[in-house]
């Protein structure tokens, strides 16, 4: 066991102990891959690591149709070690051009045996061995003229969901989403001030100007360590991310008091903590540990601006729940005391949990996982956190009094993002959609959108002012694509 372990690299050992716990637990790559056992490997291991990780995850469909001719038994139902190790090493045979071939089938065979699965270990060699006389698809580019199917199974994703794709948005648009889920996203961040963007350069890492938003900064160079990222003025958040946050912030005129539902990680919530500083802003988290972890690292942002953060309290709570338990905080203001029943909100921020279907290039777990029923459990769930946001916003708002909400997802289906606004604005009296445009123009005219941002958002805009942006999109006028995830935002407000 010792002599199998030693002979497998730091950068393989630990990507296959991040697929492994993908597959075993549900857990989410792109959780694991900022762990601190990955800041600890060497910059090339890191790299490796995410390389392997990342990409094993998208080609996965693909991988195992080309490898599951090669067993004995092709229907076989394999350990998921034994798996994981024929993945691995089927990767970087066709997609790694710089990884030797005999590193790459040996230490998949050397993972196996140390993973307990040595009775496995010949067939891995002889499989690998055979897939080692495929042509390289390193330099892999996307066939034209194929129908969904086909581009479902070039590209690695279910025939289910490209289909989908191909029905609401056209085949061109499915064609630019595949292609975006399969190549490695930009790293963005956000970076609060210039003093800390020269002290990144500084540090060797080196910035480039967002595409969509003036605010972030695209990572060309460089690596981001842990330490660097509990700086409270730099946070990784992908632009449309970003841009969510940037909307609802800019949907209302100097607003008082702020609710962020369904807040964790929290990106967004400091968002419109930089925005409007001096707005009260209540973080509404259901989750425990991500509450907690919520809660962590609001104090640490207050710790360290707080002319910023301090005023966002993070509360443990349901927003499936809010018409009927209400909602109360303890927290701090300026004098020390903000405490009681929270209600009169001007802004509240609706980002539910989704299937995330507009993540697949960042998240590609999620293709694995998801079925079509899942999209019916989802917009159930979604409708219940909508009725119960604007039945209570309603309720505990006082006449006359204009209350404006964003909803939002990273999802592509229309199940989770037109069709709940629809169904729950049918439901509940007194609101209306209203469309992005005003507060796109407010963002525009503030310098917070780039030129291609503009274009962006303005093209995606449904015929009811809702934002949808498709991952891969060409921007009209530009000669760009978008290289952000795909998100859906509308905005609502309360009729006086």
């Amino acid at each position: 066991m010792a002599a199998s372990k030693a002979a497998i690299s730091p950068a393989r050992r630990e990507a296959f102990r991040i697929l492994f716990e993908v597959e075993r637990s549900g857990a989410h790559a792109d959780d694991l891959l900022r762990s601190s056992r990955v800041d600890a490997l060497s910059v090339a291991d890191r790299g490796l690591c995410t390389a392997l990780v990342l990409g094993v995850l998208r080609w996965q469909i693909r991988l195992d149709g080309m490898m599951r001719p090669l067993l004995a038994k092709p229907n076989v139902r394999l350990d998921i070690e034994v798996q994981t190790a024929l993945r691995m090493g089927a990767f970087q045979l066709l997609f790694l051009e710089r990884v030797p071939t005999h590193a790459a089938i040996n230490e998949s065979v050397e993972i196996c045996k140390a993973s307990g699965h040595s009775f496995a270990a010949r067939m891995v060699n002889a499989v690998l061995r055979k897939a080692a006389t495929w042509p390289k698809l390193s330099a892999w580019r996307l066939p034209g003229n194929l129908d969904a199917k086909a581009l479902a199974e070039a590209t690695a994703h279910p025939a289910w969901m490209v289909e989908r794709w191909a029905r609401f948005y056209g085949m061109v648009a499915a064609r630019e989403i595949c292609g975006h889920g399969q190549e490695q996203p930009d790293l963005v961040v956000r970076v609060v001030g210039r003093e800390t963007e020269g002290d990144l350069t500084q540090k060797g890492i080196q910035l480039a100007a967002g595409g969509l938003l003036t605010a972030a900064r695209t990572v060309i160079e460089g690596s981001l360590s842990a330490a660097t990222l509990t700086d409270a003025a730099v946070r990784i958040q992908d632009e449309g991310s970003q841009l969510i946050g940037e909307l609802a912030a800019a949907a209302v005129e100097s607003p008082e008091r702020i609710l962020d539902c369904c807040a964790a990680p929290g990106g967004k919530t400091l968002i419109l903590a930089e925005r409007w500083p001096l707005a009260a802003i209540t973080a509404l988290e259901l989750h425990p540990e991500r509450c907690e972890a919520l809660r962590r690292r609001v104090q640490a942002d207050a710790e360290a601006a707080p002319e910023v953060y301090g005023w966002i309290a993070v509360v443990h709570g349901d927003a499936a729940g809010l018409n009927d338990a209400g909602l109360s905080v303890a927290g701090l203001d300026t004098d020390g005391v903000l405490e009681g029943p929270l209600d009169g909100f001007d802004l509240i921020l609706v980002d539910v949990p989704c299937s995330g279907t507009g993540t697949l290039g960042r998240n590609p777990e999620i293709r694995h996982r998801l079925g079509a029923a899942d999209l019916v459990r989802h917009h159930e769930q979604q409708c219940e956190i909508l009725k119960s946001v604007l039945t209570y916003a309603a309720r505990v708002t006082e006449p006359g009094k204009r209350v404006r909400v964003v909803y939002s997802t990273c999802s592509l289906e229309p199940e989770e993002n037109q069709d709940v606004v629809a169904e729950v604005l049918s439901q509940v009296e007194g609101w209306r959609q209203v469309s992005l445009s005003e507060p796109i123009s407010r963002m525009s005219e503030l310098g917070r959108l780039t030129g291609t941002g503009r274009e962006a958002i303005v093209q995606s805009l449904t015929a009811e002012g809702a934002m949808l942006l498709l991952p891969g999109m060409s921007v009209a006028g530009t000669g760009r694509k978008l290289e952000t995830d795909g998100f859906f935002a509308a905005l609502m407000e309360r009729v006086v």
